[in-house]
């Protein structure tokens, strides 16, 4: 019996984890032909939820110097818009500079950028308040990242 409990608690938290996930995969094959012509090189997946209060999730990614890098947003049809922000130096940099700004995050847009060091880049989603509609609802972003090496 303690099994069965146990297995089914575990199907339970299993359940309720999926619900708040992207579907990566899915998402990648519908906007990974966007990189065009560029190569695919990863991805980046965040989850989040509306709340009350204005939230500010932090990505980091990893880019070479002289590479040309393209990237594709995907915000999986949220409720609400959110804003992107693409930094090259993180939060405690006092002259940190923004590189991609856009706060309409409509699914595919595209950043292109030449990266002029070897190091991090700091993106930023901006999540609004939720409103009525999104109260308590789930989202995510899918970042894919393709390079050009021209």
């Amino acid at each position: 019996m303690k099994k069965v409990f146990s297995l089914l608690f575990l199907a339970f938290i299993a359940a309720g984890t999926l619900q708040a996930q992207c579907k990566a995969k899915e998402l990648m094959k519908k906007w990974k032909d966007d990189l065009s012509p560029y190569q695919y090189d990863s991805y980046l997946v965040d989850d989040f939820e509306y709340t009350n209060e204005k939230q500010v999730m932090d990505m980091e990614f990893t880019a070479l110097a002289g590479l040309d890098y393209k990237l594709v947003f995907c915000t999986n049809s949220l409720p609400q818009p959110i804003g992107i922000t693409i930094y090259d130096k993180p939060k405690t940099y006092p002259k940190r500079k923004p590189i991609y700004f856009d706060e309409s995050s409509k699914d595919g847009y595209l950043c292109t950028f030449r990266a002029d060091h070897t190091g991090t880049y700091y993106i930023e989603y901006e999540i609004p308040v939720a409103n009525q509609l999104s109260m308590k609802a789930k989202g995510c972003v899918l970042m894919l990242i393709g390079i050009s090496n021209k």
